[in-house]
């Protein structure tokens, strides 16, 4: 089977969120979004893309804040002078990776699955509307109420259904 490396980024994202959706493990989460992260900034570059990072980042800040957002990938990746180490690790951080490479992705490609479509979804509706303003203000009547009534697989399904039945109506 031959893929192209934006065809891994995509699989990994579109694996990572069905996961995630699922309650799967958060660890495993997290490895398939540092590995598609990866492949995105690289395939930024190769673009010659400005990434969603160095835009809204300083760029003294740059590379402290890719740090940051890339330990815990490290920590699951590298033991070879640490192999005793332990860490802390905060889910939250994968959501926020996570929401940065759909939004590379789609800069990339002009377009995103509905896997990440519905990723957006949630996060618009349970980390705040006004911290991801690229998210249509319109996609659902209240999606914060909803989502508060929902498990992350109820909202997933629900987001996938309206995202077929706009698809369906002409508007996808």
């Amino acid at each position: 089977m031959k893929i192209t490396k934006l065809d891994a980024a995509r699989r990994q994202m579109d694996a990572a969120i069905g996961l995630y959706f699922n309650e799967g493990d958060e660890i495993a989460v997290h490895t398939l979004v540092g590995a598609a992260h990866i492949l995105i900034i690289d395939l930024s570059k190769a673009a010659q893309l400005q990434s969603v990072i160095d835009r809204h980042i300083k760029p003294e800040m740059r590379w402290k804040f890719e740090g940051v957002i890339r330990k815990p990938q490290n920590f699951l990746k590298h033991a070879e002078d640490d192999p005793n180490e332990t860490f802390d690790f905060n889910p939250h951080n994968t959501g926020l990776m996570l929401f940065i490479d759909i939004e590379m992705f789609k800069e990339l490609t002009g377009s995103a699955t509905d896997a990440m479509r519905a990723f957006h979804m949630y996060a618009s509706a349970t980390w705040g509307r006004a911290a991801f303003e690229a998210v249509p203000q319109d996609a659902l009547e209240d999606p914060t109420g909803i989502a508060a009534r929902m498990t992350k697989r109820e909202f997933f399904d629900f987001c996938l259904s309206l995202i077929a039945r706009s698809r369906t109506a002409g508007r996808g």
